[in-house]
């Protein structure tokens, strides 16, 4: 976390909610590499839009979801085979991008939030070199009533959103003169 190991929930700005109760704020870490703590000192912050970009050395505990791997039976059953564990980043330089999630009990897409952490990284990338958002580290969300983690698990594609496959001889006949 930030070197004032302030809780996170003291990293959002108090005017994104009026009731903090009923919100939460999203995260996006992302590792700077190549960079020394003598370069970022105590950290900058700076504020766009519904959006807060923290730079900092240091680390900070999350809801680490690496284990959590979806698993789909041929069924199209979904199901989740670890659990979510409490873990420390490893010091060094990082990239916090911060956003509003639930805004007074309004949760806002969480793709549209995943994107826009994306194209701020990217910026950032694109104008000061890869390393200085080298790899998205973790997302998670933070309760703004008790600083209580959620984290999202790896994205995956509802198998039953698409059609069943069509073993009939005529359609793998169709797709082997295609081919």
């Amino acid at each position: 976390m930030p070197q004032s190991e302030q809780g996170l929930v003291d990293l959002a700005p108090v005017d994104w909610f009026s009731s903090p109760d009923n919100s939460s704020i999203w995260i996006t870490a992302y590792r700077v590499l190549l960079a020394t703590a003598t370069q970022i000192k105590n950290g900058s912050t700076y504020d766009l839009e519904n959006l807060r970009i923290i730079l900092f050395w240091g680390k900070f505990q999350y809801l680490d979801a690496t284990s959590l791997v979806p698993e789909i039976t041929n069924d199209g059953e979904i199901s989740m085979a670890a659990k979510a564990t409490h873990a420390e980043a490893p010091e060094g330089a990082w990239l916090f991008i911060i956003q509003p999630y639930i805004i007074d009990g309004v949760e806002r897409p969480e793709y549209e939030i995943k994107t826009k952490a994306g194209v701020q990284a990217a910026l950032f990338a694109a104008m000061n070199g890869r390393n200085m958002a080298y790899d998205r580290f973790v997302d998670f969300e933070v309760s703004m009533k008790d600083g209580s983690t959620t984290t999202s698990s790896p994205s995956l594609i509802n198998p039953h959103a698409f059609p069943k496959p069509d073993f009939s001889k005529a359609r793998i006949e169709t797709i082997v003169r295609t081919a």
